[in-house]
């Protein structure tokens, strides 16, 4: 007789064991964890399975020890007689988990011969093979030479693609006597950098200024990135648009339809006329996937969705709003937008079956209580 018996684990997946048995036998599971840098030569051995049963490392029965599913992208080999896991290829941290910190692989592995499904996970640890990148190499930024002392202007952020230390930036300002380097930290935890002017500029004196941005990680060795940032001093206009709020921090739904309205920014201006009716729009620096998903409604500041969103492929965006009136030579107000994705439940489960032969063809000779298959169901 055919029967399913069903052993609910603490993992992603739920497991059925499938035997050929009156009173089908229990199978032994359990988790093991283990450890291992990025980048570590391909053979690197993470852990032995064999070493958790009674008579430590076997290594004479083959088979003993069989992946039930490759993990991925991660690079894994499976000793079939000691259940030896070790490195098949490169292992890098930054294209299994992007920046999930801490980064974890898990897998299954099914002990024959002591009737056991083994939980994996492996944890890789990141090393700092990255630097600080800027999205722009060259910054073009516009102010006016009656802009007052204290003005702000924030600053595009250094990306890393370490995790920890290793992806935390500290920010620095080649010398200059008119600018000067503040670094606010926001509530997600992140930070930028925001040019502040320390001493009045004089269009007729200096039209522009060039100036260095540099931004380096916490790793060890240290790595850095620099931007160059090219200041054009304007005529004219007493004031600026002033935003309500400096940053703001949106969640939406990844099934968000698009023209969903997401916030509304509002600037006020003190001045009359054209030099106090302002326009909204994204600051032009923005990556193309931003300006591709989120558009801005010019006259109100309302922000829609353009494109559906994956929860997926991006978990977070940061938008740069900017709000200008409509005088000669205006100097732009800034809002940071964070806009978090939140996850529904969008895929289905996955389905696969691991049978005990290479063709799955049953003998009626075959002994009581014999392995015939695995099935597993797993949901992203």
């Amino acid at each position: 007789m055919l029967l399913l018996s069903r052993s609910a684990l603490h993992l992603p997946a739920l497991w059925w064991y499938l035997f050929l048995s009156a009173d089908a036998q229990e199978v032994a599971t359990f988790t093991v964890q283990y450890r291992v840098f990025e980048e570590v030569p391909p053979g690197t051995v993470i852990g032995t399975l064999a070493e958790h049963f009674e008579g430590g490392e076997s290594g004479e029965a083959a088979d003993a020890f069989q992946l039930m599913e490759t993990p991925g992208r991660f690079p894994l080999h499976v000793g079939s007689g000691d259940g030896a896991l070790s490195t098949a290829g490169r292992v890098d941290r930054e294209q299994l988990c992007r920046h999930s910190d801490p980064c974890w692989v898990s897998f299954d592995v099914l002990a024959a011969r002591n009737l056991a499904l083994i939980h994996v996970e492996v944890q890789v640890l990141d090393i700092n093979d990255n630097a600080p990148r800027f999205p722009t190499p060259e910054l073009e930024l516009e102010m006016s030479e009656s802009a007052s002392l204290r003005t702000r202007i924030p600053l595009d952020r250094a990306l890393d693609a370490d995790a920890g230390p290793n992806a935390r930036c500290s920010y620095a300002l080649s010398p200059s006597e008119h600018f000067a380097l503040e670094v606010v930290s926001s509530s997600d935890g992140t930070s930028h950098a925001e040019l502040v002017v320390v001493k009045e500029v004089d269009r007729e004196l200096h039209s522009s200024f060039d100036l260095v941005l540099t931004a380096t990680d916490h790793g060890e060795p240290p790595k850095s990135g620099t931007a160059l940032i090219k200041v054009i001093v304007l005529d004219s206009n007493d004031n600026s648009p002033v935003f309500a709020e400096s940053s703001l921090t949106v969640e939406v739904r990844e099934d968000a339809l698009p023209g969903t309205l997401l916030v509304t920014v509002t600037a006020t201006d003190p001045d009359q006329g054209p030099n106090g009716e302002i326009e909204y729009s994204l600051s032009k620096h923005a990556p193309p996937e931003v300006l591709s998903t989120f558009g801005i409604d010019a006259l109100t500041g309302s922000i829609i969705l353009q494109h559906p969103l994956d929860y997926e492929e991006t978990q977070a965006y940061e938008l740069d709003v900017q709000a200008r009136d409509l005088g000669a030579n205006p100097i732009p107000a800034h809002c940071k937008i964070l806009v978090k994705v939140l996850d529904v439940n969008d895929n289905a489960p996955d389905v696969h079956v691991t049978w005990a032969a290479r063709v799955p063809v049953l003998s009626e000779a075959l002994p009581k209580d014999s392995f015939v298959a695995l099935g597993t169901s797993t949901s992203g």
